[in-house]
């Protein structure tokens, strides 16, 4: 089995962890205990911290898009009536096209 680049790099990753660990544990100031309570205290700060950054977040989306839902809402009505006026000016460019028919008819039947 051919050795590769990889699995050299998973083995110093581990050993470098397993060393920081050992380091952090020999220089750590502080007992186990006083230790846990640390790190209990921080993870619960973060996990505030962290959710009251997805609130916020959540909060820009949703004001993000709303105000997306309505340009395309105005976007929306703006194409919308365009599309009226240019049935609209087709229609009347059909009538005239057919008044203009039956008038030839007209004349060419009165000739």
């Amino acid at each position: 089995m051919a050795d590769n680049g990889f699995g050299k790099f998973m083995l110093g990753f581990w050993i470098g962890a397993a060393a920081g660990a050992a380091l952090a544990l020999i220089l750590t100031p502080y007992s186990g205990e006083e230790m846990q309570q640390q790190l209990q205290e921080r993870s619960t700060e973060l996990k505030g911290q962290m959710q009251e950054s997805a609130s916020r977040v959540a909060e820009e989306a949703k004001a993000r898009a709303q105000q997306v839902a309505g340009t395309v809402r105005d976007q929306v009505a703006q194409v919308e009536q365009q599309g009226r006026v240019v049935l609209s000016r087709g229609a009347e460019g059909a009538q005239r096209a057919a008044d203009a028919g039956e008038a030839e008819i007209n004349r060419a039947a009165d000739a």
